[in-house]
């Protein structure tokens, strides 16, 4: 799926991905790395932010450490789309 194609599919869904206090775990990524290879696209929502960090930043970590390419981040909620090796 391309990043186009992405962007409209994820204002459609509701956030299936919260991260809490804890912030991104190991037991996150996995919950998202599956997410991923199920559904292509995946909303998350974080409930606090890292002191010192801005979400732009964290977003583009977190899709990093997936790995997945960010779709869009707005606010506290980031979108991750799955990444297509040809």
């Amino acid at each position: 799926m391309k990043l186009k194609d992405m962007k409209p599919k994820a204002n459609q869904l509701e956030p299936s991905v919260q991260v809490g206090i804890a912030g991104v775990t190991d037991t996150i990524l996995a919950e998202i790395k599956v997410q991923l290879y199920r559904k292509k696209v995946v909303k998350v929502r974080f409930l606090a932010v890292a002191k010192g960090k801005s979400m732009k930043v964290i977003a583009q970590e977190l899709a990093s450490s997936v790995p997945a390419v960010l779709v869009q981040q707005v606010g506290n909620t980031v979108t991750l789309g799955k990444i297509e090796v040809r």
